[in-house]
């Protein structure tokens, strides 16, 4: 059973995880995995398995709010939904031959990465990719990530979709089929190998958390000044990766 204590310090990580999502565009995982690491004995896949049910849990809702306002493109984001199913199956069969330590590395990297791209790196635009073979290559790329890093990987399918041609909007709204897909079918795999237990016990506060939080920082985002937010969130992420990695390579 979660503490009192530890279930309200999870929905206060949850709404977190939503603001960042609903202010930057970006995925609640990344702060959901390493809170997870740092506030709970959580090991790497459990924080992993805990993140992709929150987002299981969540991304309806933010993908029924954008299906209103008709910005889902759904046969692109079926098409890059089952190409993300592949990766998820590359992820599982990868998965045993890495360690929690690589993992781990791997993890931090990829939040040095969001960093760059929230603080310096604007979206793609002016350039057009050819539609299928970009949208396979994504979909694949994001089902991967999801699986071994427990993301949604909004910050790889955005760009991906905006080089095929389709408008800003439209490409945030039409990845999250392609994260709801990704993420649901790991979860499966997920409770299928390591059982119901206490990683999904932490999943239930932080995603009621991340609910609230997601309102709350879509209508925050509309009034701040996106840049000089963006670049603070991005230099906490350099933090987080830092100590991601040194906790990873400390005795």
């Amino acid at each position: 059973m979660v503490s009192i204590q530890l279930f309200i310090t999870l929905v206060l990580v949850g709404i977190l995880s939503g603001l960042t999502a609903g202010l930057f565009g970006v995925g609640g995982g990344i702060v959901t995995v390493p809170f997870l690491r740092f506030l709970t004995p959580a090991s790497f896949r459990e924080a992993v398995a805990a993140s992709l049910l929150v987002i299981t849990i969540t991304t309806p809702v933010g993908l029924w709010q954008h299906h209103r306002g008709r910005k889902v493109a759904w046969r692109t984001g079926a098409a890059l939904g089952a190409w993300g199913l592949l990766g998820v199956g590359a992820g599982f069969l990868i998965d045993p031959y890495l360690s929690d330590v690589a993992l781990e590395l791997l993890f931090a990297a990829f939040l040095l990465y969001a960093a760059k791209r929230l603080a310096f790196g604007a979206t793609p635009t002016g350039v057009k990719l050819p539609g299928a073979l970009t949208i396979a290559l994504t979909g694949i790329v994001a089902g991967l990530v999801a699986k071994l890093l427990g993301i949604g990987g909004g910050i790889l399918i955005v760009p991906g979709l905006v080089f095929v041609g389709l408008e800003i909007h439209t490409a945030v709204a039409t990845s999250l089929v392609s994260v709801f897909t990704n993420a649901a079918v790991s979860t499966g795999i997920n409770l299928a190998h390591l059982g119901p237990g206490r990683w999904n016990e932490w999943a239930v506060p932080v995603a009621a958390g991340s609910v609230l939080g997601i309102y709350a920082g879509s209508h925050l985002g509309l009034r701040s000044s996106q840049r000089l937010l963006q670049r603070a969130f991005a230099a906490i992420l350099v933090v987080v990766a830092a100590s991601l990695a040194w906790r990873a390579l400390s005795p």
